[in-house]
C-alpha cells in the first residue's frame, strides 16, 4: 500500500492511508504525514472502543462503517479537489459494500479496488464439502462460498480495477472492462549495484526463504526431496527459514521432514523479522527461493516478495508460476525450473553450485535491472493517475 500511495502521492494528489480499525475521535490530531503527501488519518482506539465493537453483529457492523465513511469525508472536506476511493479489500467484505453503498448512493464518489488472489482462490480451498459432517460446519462452507461470488459479481460496479496478474485481469475482465493490471510494487533502489558474490565451490551454500511457512502453497514438500538429492552430492548446504506459519506446517518443516530425510541440522529457522531488517537479512545468503507449486493462488496471484528478492543482490531460484516468466529469463536475471518436479530443482541446484562464480555477477545486475525497469512504483505513477482521473 504504501509503494501505491508513494506512486500516486504528487503535488496535486494527497493520499490519505484509512482504515476502520483507527477512530476518529477529535481528542488528538487525526491526520499523521507519513511522507510527503501521504497521511495516516486517525490513531488507535482504546480498549473500551475495541471490546464494544466485538459485540456488534456483522449486519449492524455494516451500517458503523457507513458511520465511519461519513465522519472520514466530513474531515477530509476541507481539502479541496475530487475524493476518490482506492479499495484495498480484506477478507472482512463489510467495507465493500459499504464503500460502494456511500460512494454511489451518498456522495457519487468514484471507486477503484486493487484485486489480489486471496478471495479468488479462497473458493478453491475446502472444496470438499463432503469432508464436513457437521451440519452448521457445511452451512458455514457455502455460506462462504456464496459470500466471495457476491464479491465477485460486486466488482462490476467499482469504476476501475486494479489487478496483480494477467489470470486475475482475464478472469475479471467479465465483470468490469475497466482494468489496470500493475505487477507487484518495490521501492526506489537508487541504482545501487550488488555486492559481489562470495561463494565459491566447497563452501557452505546458504539459501533462505522468508514469507509465510505453508508445506502446500509454497511447494516445500517438493523442494524437500530435491534437497533430499542435493544431500547425496552437496552435503555442504544450509537453508535458513524466517517468518511464521501454521504449528502443523511448522513441526513438518522444521522437524519432521528434514529428521525424515537425514537433513535436520542443515534446516536452520530464524523466526519472524520485522519487514524493515530483511533486507540486510537477505544479503547473507547465497541463494533465495520460491519454491511454489502451481495451484489457483499462485497462479492468480504474483509474489510481492519476488521484488525484494530480485532487488537484494542476491540470485533466486522460483518455480514458472503466474507471471514469473513475463519478467524473468533462466539463467540471465534468475534460474526458473517448472513447478512440481524436485528433480528439475535438485539438476538446477547442481547447475548452480557449479557453476556459481560464473554465472552469478552477470545475473544479478541484470534482476537488479528488472526490477527498476518493471518493478519500482514510480514507473506506474503516471499509469495509475490517468487512471483514477
Amino acid at each position: 500500500m504504501m509503494n501505491y500511495a508513494n506512486a500516486l502521492a504528487s503535488s496535486d494528489c494527497r493520499v490519505f492511508l484509512c482504515s476502520s480499525m483507527l477512530t476518529l475521535s477529535h481528542d488528538k490530531e487525526l491526520l499523521t504525514e507519513i511522507s510527503p503527501n501521504i497521511y495516516v488519518v486517525g490513531h488507535d482506539k482504546n480498549a473500551s472502543i475495541n471490546d464494544q465493537e466485538r459485540k456488534f453483529s456483522r449486519f449492524p457492523n455494516f451500517f458503523l462503517l457507513l458511520s465511519y465513511l461519513q465522519k472520514l469525508l466530513a474531515l477530509l472536506s476541507d481539502f479541496d479537489g475530487d475524493k476518490i476511493f482506492f479499495l484495498y479489500p480484506t477478507f472482512i467484505s463489510s467495507m465493500d459494500y459499504a464503500v460502494l453503498v456511500y460512494s454511489k448512493l451518498f456522495s457519487n464518489m468514484k471507486v477503484y479496488c486493487e484485486i489480489n488472489e486471496l478471495r479468488r482462490t479462497n473458493i478453491y480451498q475446502n472444496v470438499h464439502a463432503n469432508n464436513i459432517k457437521n451440519g452448521l460446519g457445511k452451512l458455514l462452507y457455502f455460506s462462504r462460498i456464496v459470500k466471495f461470488r457476491v464479491n465477485e459479481f460486486l466488482t462490476k460496479y467499482f469504476d476501475g480495477l486494479i489487478c496483480i496478474s494477467t489470470s486475475l485481469q482475464e478472469y475479471f475482465g467479465k465483470y468490469n472492462s475497466n482494468i489496470l493490471r500493475i505487477p507487484i510494487l518495490t521501492s526506489d533502489l537508487n541504482n545501487s549495484k550488488p555486492a559481489p558474490p562470495q561463494f565459491k565451490f566447497g563452501d557452505t551454500f546458504k539459501m533462505c526463504f522468508t514469507g509465510f511457512l505453508s508445506v502446500e502453497k509454497e511447494g516445500f514438500d517438493i523442494f524437500y526431496r530435491a534437497l533430499e538429492q542435493l544431500n547425496a552430492a552437496y552435503p555442504k548446504f544450509e537453508l535458513h527459514l524466517y517468518g511464521y506459519g501454521t504449528k502443523s506446517d511448522m513441526r513438518i518443516l522444521v522437524n519432521e521432514m528434514p529428521e525424515k530425510m537425514n537433513f535436520r541440522d542443515k534446516i536452520i529457522y530464524h523466526g519472524f523479522v520485522e519487514q524493515e531488517q530483511i533486507q540486510n537479512e537477505l544479503k547473507k545468503y547465497d541463494l533465495l527461493i520460491l519454491p511454489r507449486n502451481s495451484n489457483p493462488q499462485t497462479e492468480y496471484g504474483f509474489s510481492t516478495k519476488l521484488g525484494e528478492y530480485l532487488s537484494s543482490g542476491v540470485p533466486v531460484l522460483l518455480t514458472a508460476v503466474s507471471d514469473n516468466k513475463m519478467y524473468l529469463k533462466d539463467g540471465e536475471n534468475g534460474f526458473i525450473v517448472e513447478p512440481g518436479s524436485d528433480t528439475a530443482f535438485s539438476n538446477k541446484m547442481h547447475y548452480i553450485i557449479n557453476h556459481y562464480s560464473e554465472i552469478v555477477p552477470q545475473l544479478i545486475l541484470n534482476a537488479v535491472k528488472t526490477v527498476n525497469a518493471n518493478f519500482y512504483y514510480g514507473n506506474y505513477s503516471n499509469t495509475l493517475h490517468e487512471f483514477i482521473k
